[in-house]
Parts: C-alpha cells; structure tokens; sequence
C-alpha cells in the first residue's frame, strides 16, 4: 500500500479538525433547542400552576417545572461552557493557546511549526485531541444529561397527571 504524501496528511488531519469543530457547533445547536423548547415548557406550564384542579396537577406542574428548569440551565452552562485548557503543551490553533504571546513571539512560533511536516502534523494532533477532549466530550456529556433530565420530567409530570385525571 502507497503511504500517503505530506500534503494528503496535512489534509487528513485538516479534514479531522473541521469534523470536530462541526460536531462541537452540532452540539451547541442542540443544545440552544433543548434550552428554547425548556424555556417554552416551563412558561406554559408557570401561566397555568394556578389554575390547576387538584394537588397531583400541581405536583405534575411542579415536576416539569422542575425538569425543564434544570434542563435549560445544564444547557446555558453547555453553550458557555469554558473551554478547559490543554496543559501539556501551548496550543498555537486557538486564542487561548496564543493569547499571551506578542505578535513577534506568535510569529515566531507559527514559523517554527510551518518549518517542519512533523511539527505542523504535531500541532494539528494536539488541536484536534484538545477540542474533542476538553469541549466536545463534556458539551456531549451535558447535552445527554439534559435530555434525559427533561424526558423524565416529562415522563413523572405525565403519571402524576394521569394521577390527577384518576382523582377527578
């Protein structure tokens, strides 16, 4: 089998690193509509708490209150979320890896990786494990614990008023 050239490398990893970034903004996307349906539920279900018949109404309007609160706030805390520094090494791709350094020094070490293949291949490996390590696994973490906060909010308020219908 032919080993790849130089430039069909720096592709590869260049192809790799605009995937990661795709899915971390797939993340935030869905997290924005998880946070946009949360916040619609929550007002809904807020203009109606008072004229719910029964205790176990209450207690579904209470439950889903509370899921969807949760939920937006887990999702607020996953579209802000800060980007944890990678510490084993500066990272030249992101401002927060070059955001100290002087426009001399950024060139400076800009120059010195496009001197070399490896360096250049080094420096897309570190960018690329950083954004998956340190952004896209803990927004992916976070998404998924919004979801399933918010469908079991869902889930407990429809028993509990299933329970009210009952009682009625």
């Amino acid at each position: 089998m032919k080993r790849p050239s130089d430039n069909e490398r720096i592709w590869f990893l260049k192809d790799i690193l605009q995937n990661q970034v795709g899915y971390k903004e797939a993340l935030d996307g869905k997290a924005n509509v998880i946070l946009g349906v949360s916040g619609v539920v929550f007002g809904l279900v807020l203009t109606q708490l008072g004229a719910a018949p029964n205790l176990m109404f209450r207690l579904a309007a209470v439950a889903l209150m509370a899921a969807t609160g949760i939920s937006a706030l887990l999702c607020i805390w996953t579209i802000k979320m800060p980007f944890m520094k990678q510490k084993a090494k500066q990272r030249l791709m992101c401002y927060t890896g070059f955001s100290g350094m002087s426009q001399e020094e950024y060139s400076r070490s800009i120059g010195k990786v496009l001197d070399s293949r490896e360096r250049l291949e080094d420096e897309y490996l570190t960018e690329i494990y950083g954004l998956a390590k340190n952004s896209i696994e803990p927004k992916y973490r976070m998404v998924g614990l919004s979801t399933t906060i918010l469908t079991a909010g869902l889930f407990v308020s429809l028993l509990l008023f299933a329970l009210g219908m009952a009682m009625n």
